[in-house]
């Protein structure tokens, strides 16, 4: 099972870059399908994995790292 972000803290503050500018948030909408699915793997994480709750946040975060990493970084399509 993946490890879970150290960053699930229910007060975090907007994040900051390292000279102290805040991060704007990305927003998106998703198709019922799509959330349906994303909130299944959130659960099956949660009933699986130890340590704070996975949110959908979190997961899209992880993902999309896991994304970036592996084709961004090559130009590959997603």
């Amino acid at each position: 099972m993946p490890k879970h972000p150290e960053s699930n803290d229910k007060s975090v503050t907007p994040a900051v870059d390292a000279g102290g500018v805040r991060t704007p948030p990305v927003m998106l909408r998703l198709e019922p399908p799509l959330l349906a699915a994303l909130d299944a793997w959130v659960a099956r994480l949660n009933e699986t994995c130890a340590g704070p709750p996975w949110s959908r946040g979190e997961l899209v975060r992880a993902v999309l790292v896991r994304a970036l990493d592996e084709r961004g970084a090559t130009g590959e399509e997603p």
